[in-house]
């Protein structure tokens, strides 16, 4: 008897579709297979108009799940009271915790058998960068599967795969978590490496090619410098985390917005900043300079925008023949407060440069003032070219000019009206006029009162992105309204 098949099912079949030794036999009789969850299996063969009613030699039970519920096209148990088996697996760069059932696919009329195969009704991963997914094909009443399937991996994890860091977290879901980033990170030897940003812009600590301490990765931090000051304020920072940890006086619980150590500031202060005096002191306050989830949520505008940290470096440098380093750093001891645009304006600067180098001007060294400076040099040179500009779409496009809601979607007819949009807007849409003018792309406009608030950009009728001022992130409420504009426009075809 089979004993690892945990729900009980019943199969009708022709018995003519059966193998037996009257399969050429056409006697209106039909074969009823039965397998108990206690292992047993019988075939019962009654006339076709009949169906018995059967119990289990074995165990007396009379429930039965019916086969017919199982099809090629999906799978159907409304109303089955089911017994779910589990497992645990790894997976590619990740883990997965498994509910399924064995369903019946096949029977052994000689053997009385019925043949199974396994089904997934939900999964659960959790991957080695900390993000997880999930599938849920089917509704328990009883089991919160979400939660048993988190619980599942999590254990899992623990009790498989904890290396020889100790994790000193008791929770579940901390200490997994812990694992994992152990696990992406194999060459951390010190437990406050956990606390740490780790970016691809710092390659010799995001990728080591041999095991590194926290001591190693300071030093290689410092830029080769070798003033005692900078030395003690950046290792009494560190240590300070250190006690934090050890005190357990600190959330384990934090969002990317919250990393307690960003190595990759440290790294600009101590390359860019001579004065030891000012990178003390800035070593000391507790800030970051540099997001790296900018232009995160849209692909291709990460692709075309994104940022290294030498892009940084060399935009403080730039900053360095126009303003005093004091200056400087009262400046990145504010630019978290206002980190969307400051982002862009490194974007603006980087690929500006040339024309930033020759055009640049003074101004007060705030990051409102420096982004603005930045659209103007952007533009400067570009918008005597492009003001006389005029445009021309196909019908597909002047058509998509409609409104929806209170949004309304308006092409631009002059480079000059693409212009003052993107000074509306404050970003570096005027750059896009010469593939808007030779239909590589296009750009909508999206209005709100007659005052644009929003632009969208179409290319090969697919939206490539869509960002509000200063490039942020548009409110859930009309991104939806875009994408249903969207959908109705290019895609109801």
């Amino acid at each position: 008897m089979n004993n690892t098949i945990k729900n009980s099912w019943r199969v009708r079949k022709l018995l003519t579709s059966c193998r037996n030794l009257f399969q050429k036999e056409d006697r209106g009789y039909m074969a009823y297979f039965y397998h108990c969850q206690c292992g047993w299996s019988d075939v019962v063969v009654t006339a076709h108009d009949y169906t018995p009613l059967y119990c289990c030699e074995v165990c007396a039970n009379e429930k039965f799940i019916d086969g017919y519920l199982v099809d090629k096209g999906g799978f159907n148990l409304h109303g089955a009271d089911l017994v779910l088996s589990y497992m645990c697996m790894p997976v590619d760069n990740g883990f997965r915790s498994v509910a399924y059932i064995d369903v019946p696919i096949d029977v052994d009329f000689m053997r009385k058998k019925m043949l199974f195969t396994r089904y997934e009704l939900a999964y659960y991963s959790l991957y080695l960068n900390g993000k997880s997914a999930k599938d849920i094909n089917i509704d328990l009443k009883n089991i919160d599967l979400e939660n048993t399937l988190a619980s599942m991996i999590r254990k899992y994890i623990i009790t498989n795969y904890e290396g020889t860091i100790p994790i000193p977290f008791q929770n579940d879901k901390e200490k997994s978590a812990a694992i994992l980033f152990f696990l992406a990170h194999p060459h951390f030897m010190d437990f406050a490496f956990y606390y740490w940003d780790i970016a691809p812009s710092l390659p010799k600590l995001y990728k080591p090619k041999m095991p590194v301490t926290v001591e190693e990765v300071l030093y290689y931090l410092l830029n080769d410098r070798k003033e005692r000051t900078v030395k003690h304020a950046l290792f009494c920072k560190h240590k300070w985390l250190e006690e934090r940890i050890k005190n357990n006086k600190i959330s384990v619980s934090f969002t990317p917005d919250e990393y307690t150590f960003d190595p990759q500031t440290v790294f600009v202060i101590c390359r860019c900043i001579e004065d030891p005096n000012i990178v003390s002191r800035l070593l000391m306050e507790d800030f970051v300079i540099f997001d790296n989830r900018y232009g995160y949520y849209h692909l291709e505008f990460r692709k075309s925008h994104h940022l290294y940290l030498h892009d940084f470096i060399w935009f403080i440098i730039f900053l360095k023949s126009y303003y005093t380093e004091k200056q400087i750093a009262n400046l990145l001891l504010n630019i978290e407060a206002d980190m969307n645009k400051w982002m862009d304006t490194l974007a603006l600067a980087k690929h500006f440069r040339g024309t930033i180098k020759k055009a640049f001007r003074r101004v007060k060294l705030t990051v409102k003032s420096l982004h603005n400076e930045m659209i103007r040099c952007s533009e400067d040179k570009e918008n005597r070219k492009i003001q006389n500009m005029k445009f021309s779409y196909a019908d597909i496009y002047k058509l998509a000019c409609s409104k929806v809601n209170d949004l309304e979607f308006k092409l631009p007819d002059t480079g000059l009206e693409l212009s003052n949009w993107a000074q509306s807007l404050h970003n570096c849409m005027a750059g896009y006029a010469y593939t808007v003018l030779s239909k590589e792309t296009v750009i909508y406009g999206i209005f709100r009162n007659n005052q644009i608030v929003y632009a969208v950009e179409i290319y090969k009728n697919c939206m490539e992105q869509c960002l509000g001022k200063y490039n942020q992130e548009i409110p859930v409420n009309d991104l939806e309204l875009i994408d249903h504009w969207f959908e109705k426009s290019f895609q109801s075809s």
